[in-house]
């Protein structure tokens, strides 16, 4: 029985420990970001309401659904960075690789 908790907690710090950003400086740096880059499209809320989300096309996801949660850091990095055509191509090589950690860390602390 100990030893079933042992590792069922060990398990759950693990999995805890994959969804927080490295710290609060990171948390709020990426909250920065978003407010000033992301929130035209995206919304306040990240969930593609933004003032001009009608206007792009594809319409910008609910970054707070499943479907962008569920990427890999790989895949968001590569969606913010290295975009070639449609609207997220506009930022382009624009983000630091500090940057783009805490900008990631702010759309995991979305859902």
């Amino acid at each position: 029985m100990h030893r079933l908790l042992g590792v069922s907690m060990t398990v759950v710090f693990a999995l805890a420990g994959c969804t927080l950003p490295r710290n609060n400086e990171e948390l709020a740096s990426g909250q920065v970001i978003f407010e000033t880059k992301c929130v035209i499209c995206h919304g306040t809320t990240g969930h593609g309401d933004g003032p001009l989300s009608d206007t792009v096309k594809p319409r910008p996801p609910d970054l707070s659904k499943q479907g962008t949660q569920q990427k890999g850091d790989t895949e968001l990095k590569t969606i913010l960075s290295k975009t070639e055509t449609g609207p997220m191509s506009v930022w382009n090589g624009t983000f630091s690789d500090d940057e783009l950690r805490a900008l990631i860390a702010y759309i995991r602390s979305l859902n």
